[in-house]
Order: structure tokens, then sequence, then C-alpha cells
């Protein structure tokens, strides 16, 4: 039997009729009065979402794993040095390697030192386009097209150095720690993810207000504009090679026999990456800060319906996805001791990083 065997995916089908009668919690949420801030409102759906999902985001995250930060440093000095980066570079890389570190630890904690290296450098490059793209998206926009020239190949004699650096990581390193389709999974990701920045740029120059897609809506019958939002978001949320992250060669080395085991997790775990980084970051996005690109934004801008009416349905189908997930693999101890740290590591890094500020409302180990 193939160690990581696993219950009819079909047992499982979350949708959210099946969660109306499921106990998911929302006392927090039902309680609330009428007058409620949306500050008051984000954090009853959020205390509700963590009791569904069990897990304690006041737990202390693990010590700092100093180890990898000088990996990674010793890494970044040495393209400094060669000339590869400027110092602006630098300093924005070093800039995101603390919460990178943290990122990598926490929740691929189970894994090697070359592991949590891999994913921590990914995260702080693709990080860096993604910011740059945020901050600049007229100077990025051109940077980004050459981002998939470099992936098939392609020569580009000028570019970003981290544009090139970013290609070259998974070109070159995902293969010698992943098979060839986990490989694969994580350079197309990565593709997708830079052809999702070039939407968001996009969008941000020519149609800030969403009045393109806002015209689909007015006639939508068959839910295109949802569909849409999450058709970008699986491109920019990298969630197929963080997922894939998760089944290394050091733990799965005979893709023959586990892939096909393997796969059918894939969607979910996407899931739980994708939305519960909006759930987690809805705070800083869309209670104290204003970003318009969001998902929740782009829901209510295309359907009209509040997008804190939008969270709390995301809530709800998360906790009965994470639920779920645990239920199909109760019988392989290999998959589900990586799907609970990874479940955990993932709620607790984004309470305690301090970029998406939960801790201002009581989240977090800090608050404890």
């Amino acid at each position: 039997m193939s160690p990581i065997a696993y219950a009819s995916i079909s047992d499982t089908v979350i949708t959210t009729e099946k969660l109306k009668g499921s106990s998911v919690p929302s006392a927090r949420y039902s309680g609330l009065p009428q007058n409620a801030s949306t500050s008051e409102t984000f954090k009853a759906i959020l205390q509700d979402f963590l009791e569904g999902i069990n897990v304690d985001h006041t737990l202390a995250p693990p010590p700092f794993n100093q180890a990898l930060f000088n990996l990674l440093k010793d890494r970044l000095d040495r393209l400094l040095a060669d000339g590869t980066i400027e110092p602006k570079h630098y300093k924005h890389l070093m800039h995101l390697t603390p919460t990178s570190v943290d990122f990598a630890t926490i929740i691929y904690r189970s894994f090697p030192i070359e592991i949590q290296e891999l994913v921590a450098l990914y995260t702080i490059y693709y990080v860096y386009l993604d910011d740059n793209t945020e901050n600049n998206p007229s100077v990025f926009l051109p940077e980004l097209r050459k981002f998939v020239f470099l992936m098939t190949g392609s020569h580009v004699e000028v570019c970003d150095p981290i544009t090139r650096l970013a290609a070259d990581l998974v070109r070159i390193e995902a293969p010698r720690l992943y098979n060839g389709y986990g490989a694969g999974i994580i350079i197309k990701s990565s593709l997708d993810f830079a052809m999702g920045l070039m939407v968001e740029a996009l969008s941000e120059l020519k149609d800030p207000d969403g009045k393109v897609i806002a015209e689909y809506g007015k006639r939508d019958s068959i839910g295109t504009v949802e569909k849409y939002a999450r058709f970008l978001r699986l491109k920019t949320g990298v969630s197929e090679a963080y997922a894939q992250f998760l089944f290394p060669k050091c733990k799965f080395p005979n893709e023959d026999d586990t892939l096909l085991a393997i796969l059918p997790l894939f969607s979910p775990i996407m899931d739980n990456i994708d939305q519960g980084n909006d759930i987690l970051s809805y705070y800083k996005e869309s209670v104290v800060g204003d970003d318009k690109q969001t998902y929740f934004e782009m829901l209510e801008r295309m359907t009209g319906v509040d997008k804190l009416l939008w969270l709390k349905k995301e809530c709800d189908k998360q906790v009965g996805l994470v639920r779920g997930m645990r239920k199909m693999l109760v019988d392989n101890p290999l998959v589900l001791g990586i799907y609970e740290d990874f479940v955990d590591g993932y709620v607790r890094w984004h309470c305690n990083a301090s970029r998406h500020r939960l801790g201002e409302i009581g989240f977090g180990a800090s608050k404890k």
C-alpha cells in the first residue's frame, strides 16, 4: 500500500450548503451588535474561524532560526560582493529575510534545512517581485514579461537582477530537491505568479476601479465574476508551489509510487493557502488598509455584496475544508502530520508577523 493512501476524497467535498448545518462556530459573529465596527466584525469572524479549525494562535512560534538566517545572509552577501545585485537590492532582500526565515521555519518545521532554505529564498525573491509590482506597476510590468522569457531559457540581456535570480532559483535548484512532476509544479506556479502580477499591474494602470469586470457582473448569470476572482487568485497566490514544497524528494523519494495519491490533496491545500492568506491579510488590507486589488474587494466590486459577508462565507468554507482534510488523512500519519504542521504554522505565522498587524487586535503570542 502507498504510504499516503487515503479515504475517498468524495467523502469530504465541501460546499456552502453542507456547511449550514455542520456546527461551524459562529457565536461571536452572530452575537455582534448592529452597530459593530468593521474591526469588531472582522475580529469576531476570525475568532470563530480559529476556533473552527482548532488552532491556538496564542502559542509562541519556535525560536528564530539563526542558522537559516545565516545561510541566506551569506548567500546575499556573496551576490552583493560579486556585483550580481546592488546595495539597493541587498537592502530590500535583507529586509524580507527575517520574515521569510520565520515562514519557512514555522510552516515547514519538520523539513531539513535545505528545504527551508529553498522556501525562504523563494519567498524573499517572489515577495520582492510582488512589492515592486504593487509600488511601481508601470516600471515593473516589463520585468514580469522578461521573467516569462527567462523561465523558458530565452536570452534576456538587461533585467532587474532579482527577476533573473527568481527564475534561476526554480529552474536550477527546484529539480535538485523535487522529482520531475514536483519541480514542474513549482516552475509552472512561478510562471502563473508572474502572469497574475501582470494582470494586477495592468488593472492598476488601466482599470483601477474594476469597471471592465463590473460590466460583466451586471449580466453575469453563470458565476463568471466569482470564478474570475478565483482564477486570478490561483495565479497570484503561488499556492501550487507552496503546496508542492510540502512533498520533497527527501520524504517522498519515489514519485511513481506516491504521485497519484498526493495530487488529489493539492486542490484543498491550495485553497487553504490562497484563502487562508486572504482571510489573515484582511485586517491589514481592508480594515486599516485600503487595498483595491484583494480577493474580497474584487468580489464586492463585482457582485455588490459586502466584502465582510464574503469573508464570513470563506471562513466557514475553510473550517469545513480543514476538518474534511483531517478526516480524510486520519489513517495516514505521515501526510496528516505534514498537513497539521502546515495549518498550524500558516495561521501562527500570519498572527505573529508584524506585516499583518493582527497583534493590534489581540491575535498572536505577544498578546496572550
